[in-house]
């Protein structure tokens, strides 16, 4: 038995993250920290580059690269998840009145498209892809990598080729982050 309690959302990622908080010093909003001239690249199912929560302040895109690594020959996003993780980096709430901005709502977005039409990607896809940004990382300013997705880890870590593919971009001082622990088939 147990108290039948409230659930309800704890806010948005960029209050949860802490990202309003450091935009805001001395009751003031500061502009200097929204992802202004980085790169984050998205490694997901593509993203939908006419979608207006990646447009810059002169209403261009910010998604300044585009490539695929599904061999579906495709750059758009079918399955739909990749773009709403990049608007979670980087959306820059014009859709909500800025009630939902991502956490770099200036950023540069490179798209990177790992997972095809049904969400499904390869080891070697996502192994190309993080050898480019580790390759191009310099060329658009790509400081930051997400990788909402997963695959069983089946291999220790000193020797599993994704983990030593993002050693090499964490070496190169670049910040991964990556899906942990929500894999939706046991319902975890």
């Amino acid at each position: 038995v147990s108290v039948n309690k409230e659930v309800r959302t704890l806010g948005h990622v960029s209050l949860t993250t802490g990202a309003d908080a450091v935009r805001e010093t001395n009751g003031t909003t500061t502009g200097g920290l929204d992802g202004t001239g980085i790169g984050i690249a998205v490694l997901d199912s593509g993203i939908d580059v006419n979608h207006k929560a990646f447009l810059d302040r002169s209403n261009n895109t910010r998604v300044i690269v585009d490539r695929d690594f599904t061999g579906e020959g495709r750059l758009d996003d079918p399955y739909g998840h990749g773009t709403h993780v990049a608007s979670m980096a980087a959306g820059n709430g014009r859709i909500s009145n800025a009630q939902y901005t991502g956490i770099a709502p200036n950023a540069n977005i490179i798209n990177l498209r790992v997972l095809n039409s049904q969400g499904a990607g390869t080891i070697a896809g996502l192994l190309q892809a993080l050898d480019w940004v580790l390759a191009n990382r310099a060329t658009y300013n790509i400081r930051v990598v997400n990788m909402s997705l997963g695959t069983p880890a089946v291999v220790s870590y000193r020797y599993d080729p994704l983990c030593l593919a993002v050693r090499r971009l964490v070496d190169a001082g670049i910040v991964v982050a990556a899906a942990a622990g929500n894999n939706g088939k046991d319902g975890a």
